[in-house]
């Protein structure tokens, strides 16, 4: 006697071990788990992009500031000693300079606009390389306020440290969201035929 295997019907797009797609993936399986955790993760996200757009948009705006003759008065760089873990060295760097607008001398540390304090070690070193005192630079300034400048204007990288970590928390959020609505969407036309 020939024994046959019955007719598997294939699994839904994105099926867990349930077989009932998407919302397979949860513990408890329920139609709407998945949906809500890909809402959750775009809410994860919405602070840190919109802060990152908004600042994005203010270091775009530096681009346009009228430029100033400065000069390095003061470069102080320090770099911490390599930890037992990773052997990994943090750097940070302080750079002093002055500037004159209208004939009124000013002096700043600003390197970059809105970086919150954050500095990134390899940029550090970067910057540490580039500058030294007594260098002559071009300062950005504010038209309205000529106090406020800065060595590189533009985009800081903690504006698009920002944006890549709302990006990645939001993309995949949408990403299983959408999912999500496919697969209720495509389970109420099963049940109404």
């Amino acid at each position: 006697m020939i024994e046959t295997t019955p007719h598997l019907a294939p699994k839904p797009i994105g099926a867990g071990p349930s077989g009932r797609g998407l919302h397979g993936l949860g513990p408890a399986s329920k139609p709407g788990a998945s949906a809500g955790f890909g809402i959750f993760l775009m809410m994860l996200a919405a602070p840190p992009l919109v802060l990152g757009l908004w600042v994005t948009a203010q270091g775009l705006n530096t681009l346009t500031w009228p430029r100033a003759d400065g000069q390095i008065v003061r470069v102080y760089f320090s770099q911490s000693q390599p930890d037992d873990e990773n052997r990994r060295m943090s750097a940070s760097i302080d750079i002093t300079y002055r500037y004159v607008v209208d004939g009124r001398t000013y002096s700043s540390s600003s390197i970059a606009p809105y970086t919150f304090g954050w500095q990134n070690s390899g940029h550090a070193r970067q910057q540490h390389d580039h500058y030294s005192t007594d260098l002559a630079v071009r300062i950005a300034y504010d038209p309205h306020d000529p106090s406020i400048a800065y060595l590189e204007p533009g985009p800081s990288s903690t504006s698009l440290m920002l944006l890549g970590i709302g990006f990645i928390f939001g993309l995949p959020g949408l990403f299983i969201w959408r999912l999500a609505v496919l697969e209720r969407r495509a389970a109420a036309r099963r049940e109404a035929a």
